[in-house]
Parts: structure tokens; sequence; C-alpha cells
């Protein structure tokens, strides 16, 4: 009860809705005594608290032994869960306080004074300063032929068995695409750098969030939903609290929640994805298209992406971008009717997408 009380308090303060506590059974959570410790910090991230600072603050948290809570403003959140502090909306210049009680609070406190001097693991350096601008020798476009991402056949996932092997098949495929995602990080961080591995290295770590297993525990336990069930209930919940906030930024990173999602299922039903058999130039079309789906295609002769929908913050983007690959988002639904293999030209400097 007090777990649902407090996803539901989280909820509604991503709503700004007036939070009713009067029925609430009281909770570990948000109880402080006079000997609580805090610290203030205002955020210098350009990009306040995204996903990549949250879960290092998360990381860093968990290990003590200490009940720690995140303010901004009038909104709070557990701050050993990276979804939720990534949920508080924490902007460049707000002041946000941390709250720490228990036998490691001051470890804590010093420890999240030291992350926070270190922008919680960001680079904010800007090279404003040191730009030299001059002309382009190329316009940014590239040509290739037609090609829809494939979308996997509805595949049938086993029925329910009990709670325990239920819960078991969901901690195994949570770990297992922690295990790929951990292998994933350390590979790209040689080719790309640490900027894209961290981001990998985030979605590990929201896979390891305290806050998530034990809401796909209590689908499971309470509901008698199957594991996939259960995680398709959860993601969708969480995808859908991302799309709602008002941060274009944050906003994105639904599109990282589906793409867990779309992963686990495919571990869950033992199906393996449809891998592209590409050989010759190619504008890969889709409706959307998450980070680890577009790695599918690193080392295929993909040469630009054009997408339905999908949003010039995602993860997918900065990937690409750092892929070399151009990439056009939003282009509405007339890109499904593109007959395959048709000769396309994708402009990034137009931002146009052209037949022939």
């Amino acid at each position: 009860m007090n777990e649902a009380h407090r996803a539901l308090h989280a909820k509604q303060q991503q709503l700004n809705d007036k939070v009713d506590t009067s029925n609430q059974q009281p909770t570990q959570t948000n109880v402080f005594t006079h000997q609580a410790l805090k610290a203030q910090w205002v955020v210098r991230n350009p990009s306040g608290l995204h996903i990549r600072p949250a879960a290092k603050l998360a990381s860093l948290l968990a290990g003590f032994d200490a009940k720690v809570e995140l303010h901004n403003n009038d909104k709070r959140a557990d701050a050993k869960s990276m979804n939720q502090i990534a949920l508080l909306q924490v902007r460049k210049g707000d002041k946000i306080t941390l709250i720490a009680e228990g036998s490691d609070s001051q470890a804590a406190i010093n420890a999240f004074k030291q992350l926070a001097q270190h922008n919680f693991g960001d680079d904010i350096t800007t090279s404003d300063d040191k730009c030299l601008i001059g002309k382009a020798a190329m316009l940014p476009s590239v040509t290739g032929f037609a090609y829809h991402k494939p979308v996997n056949a509805e595949f049938s996932l086993p029925t329910y068995q009990t709670s325990e092997q239920e819960l078991t098949k969901a901690t195994q495929a949570l770990e297992q695409l922690q295990a790929q995602l951990a292998t994933l990080a350390d590979s790209l961080s040689q080719q790309y750098g640490k900027s894209i591995s961290d981001i990998f290295n985030g979605h590990s770590l929201l896979l390891d969030d305290a806050e998530l297993l034990e809401s796909i525990k209590q689908q499971i336990i309470s509901q008698h939903r199957t594991a996939a069930e259960a995680i398709m209930s959860v993601f969708a919940d969480m995808s859908q609290q991302y799309q709602q906030l008002d941060d274009t930024y944050l906003q994105a990173r639904y599109i990282d929640i589906d793409d867990l999602k779309n992963q686990l299922l495919l571990l869950l039903s033992a199906t393996n994805p449809l891998n592209p058999a590409l050989t010759e130039p190619t504008i890969l079309l889709a409706d959307n298209l998450g980070p680890l789906e577009l790695m599918r295609y690193k080392d295929t002769p993909v040469v630009g992406i054009a997408l339905s929908n999908g949003s010039p913050y995602s993860h997918t983007c900065i990937i690409a971008a750092k892929m070399g690959l151009p990439m056009l988002v939003n282009l509405g639904e007339e890109i499904q009717s593109v007959p395959e293999h048709t000769k396309l030209t994708l402009s990034a400097d137009s931002a146009t997408l052209t037949m022939g």
C-alpha cells in the first residue's frame, strides 16, 4: 500500500495535481527528524538533471545506509530512484535540496556535494569562445534507396505459470538486458566516446531501479500478470509520464523507455529481432527508432534515417549524429507510403526527403 501511495504521489506531482494525503498510511519516505542533514545546490547543467546525471546520482546514493530525498521547489523524489529524479524536471538554475538521515547521512551529503561540484558527471563546458565559423564545403545530404524498418511479427508470449516463476522470468530478462547494455556501452566507449556509452549505462541503471523492480513485482503478485504483461504495463506507464512532461529534452526519453520495453519482450519470447541484409546505400524509414534499434544498423550501408515521428532531442538523434548519420524526424505518416527501394535524397541542411 505504501509503495502504491508513493507511486501515486510522484504521478500527481508530475501532473501538478493536489496531493490528497488524508487516507494515506504513514510511510518512511518523506518523514525526517531534526537530525536530518541537508545540502543545497544550484544546478549548472544546461539540460538539467536529465537521465544520465540522474542515473549517476541515484547510483551514487544507493550504496549509503541512509534515507535520502531530493527536493526541487515543492516537488520531491526518492534520491535513490533514477526515474523519480528525472521526473522532477530539474532545469539549469534550479536550486535543489538533498535531505539525508541515517547512519551514512553525512557520507551521503558529502558524496552528493562532490558529484554536484562535478556537475553530476556532465561536461558543461561550452566552446562558444573557441568557435571558428566558416562555410560548409559540401551540403549535408545523402542519397540512398528506401528501406522500411521491418516490424517483428506478433510473437507469442508464455502463459501465466506461478508468481514465483513469472518473477524469475522478469528478473532474468532485466539482468540479461543489463548485461547486453554493459557490453554495448563498453564497445561504444572506444568508438564514439564516453558520452555515448553513458547513455546505455544510464539505461542499465534504469533497469536496476528498485522502484521499477517493485512495480513489476506488484503487477505479477497482486494482479497475477505474466512477466511480459507486467513489463508492458509498467513501462507503458513510465513512457506516458515522460511524454506528459513539458520539458522537450526529458519528454524525448519516452523513446528510450519504449525501446527497452520492446527489447525485454523479445527476450521473454526468445524471439530474435529481424536483422537487415542490406548491400547498397540505404535510407532507413520508420515510425520511430530507439537507441538499441539504431545499433542494429551500425555496421550496415544505412547512410541516413527518416522518421515519421521521433524527437530531435532523442538519444537516437544524439547517437546518429555521432555515427555521422543525418537524420530527420517528424516527417509525418506519408513516409510510410514511400515504395520500397525508391531512390531518396535526405538533406539535413534543408530538412527534406526527396524522391527520385
